[in-house]
């Protein structure tokens, strides 16, 4: 049985299409949306997927600032979720 780092899990997983699905984890310090941005390009990533917290109307209408510098900025695709 080989376990993984918990600051470091990579993990493959199947979809319903069969085609792999390649994960990582990575703990880091620092701006959250620079770091996601940083990340993503290193690893070459295909999609960032981020959160946004909007609890009542005027919050849905507007992406937080951590979310909406990453769609800024960012060279690949961004899902932002609720």
């Amino acid at each position: 049985m080989t376990t993984s780092s918990p600051r470091d899990e990579s993990s493959t997983r199947r979809t319903s299409s069969w085609r792999p699905i390649r994960s990582r984890r990575v703990e880091r310090h620092g701006g959250a949306a620079k770091l996601l941005v940083e990340q993503a390009k290193e690893s070459r990533a295909d999609l960032i997927v981020v959160g946004s917290h909007g609890k009542n109307l005027a919050e849905r209408l507007v992406l937080g600032s951590v979310s909406r510098k990453v769609v800024q900025d960012a060279s690949c695709d961004v899902l932002v979720v609720r």
